[in-house]
């Protein structure tokens, strides 16, 4: 509803004092709420329509729903545990909807293996009905996801991914470019195990391409070939304080 535009009708929420945040800046006003939705925005609250509930919020800013598009829910624990416990937490701090980013061996497996095998990557056909089950269940906020894309046969799938399961994005981490399953830290534990080539990478874009907007792709840049170098010397130095992480990939990788 345009601004200073109400109706007579009761509202269910007036949220008064409030410095609103809008695309046009910041304004000192108020917001009322009607069925769940925003059904007015005033600057003056003589305009404001009558209400079941007032909150007088006293001077702090009032935003829209937060949505953060990188969420890990499921990578080092239970998907359906974290869904519930990490969205409740989103909720607390104004984020309403979550991108949740995954692997096929982490969208609600169980049971639950901490050192995932090429054989628990499968298509994501196969684990969508279980993944948007547990989220219904456990979720606090909206949510969509974007898979993490690793084989050919998900490369190929990617039309299926978004016409029948509605998922536009996709994530390809350059960093998992390996060809077997090795001693190395991070990616097994998070559920990619597999390894890929430029062809894995080039399929997933030319498919994602053809879907054109609003599918994407994104890339976690980090050059593998390199990043293993210093991961292994790491490793024979017996790091494992936090700051190996940064040294195993410095920024020009």
């Amino acid at each position: 509803m345009a601004e200073n535009q109400c109706q007579c009708r009761e509202m269910d929420l007036n949220i008064i004092n409030a410095k609103i945040v809008t695309p046009a800046g910041i304004k000192t006003g108020a917001v009322s709420v009607k069925d769940g939705k925003i059904a007015a925005i005033v600057t003056d609250d003589c305009l404001l329509p009558p209400a079941k509930e007032t909150i007088d919020v006293k001077g702090k800013h009032l935003l829209p729903g937060l949505v953060d598009p990188e969420a890990h829910v499921g990578c080092y624990n239970y998907f359906g545990v974290e869904a519930e416990s990490e969205t409740v937490a989103a909720a607390a701090t104004g984020v309403t909807t979550w991108g949740i980013q995954g692997p096929s061996s982490r969208m609600g497996m169980k049971p639950f293996k901490e050192i995932v095998s090429p054989e628990d990557v499968v298509s994501f056909k196969d684990v969508f009905d279980t993944a948007v089950s547990v989220m219904d269940k456990n979720s606090m906020v909206d949510y969509f996801f974007t898979y993490m894309l690793e084989t050919d046969e998900q490369g190929h799938d990617v039309p299926y991914y978004a016409k029948e399961q509605g998922v536009t994005s996709y994530k390809l981490y350059m960093h998992c470019k390996r060809t077997a399953l090795d001693k190395f830290w991070g990616s097994n534990r998070a559920g990619l195990c597999t390894g890929f080539d430029d062809g894995t990478a080039y399929l997933v874009m030319e498919n994602v391409a053809k879907l054109g907007k609003p599918s994407i792709v994104s890339i976690h840049a980090e050059n593998w070939e390199i990043a293993r170098i210093f991961e292994q010397r790491l490793i024979d130095e017996g790091r494992t304080d936090f700051m190996a992480w940064t040294d195993r990939s410095p920024g020009f990788l």
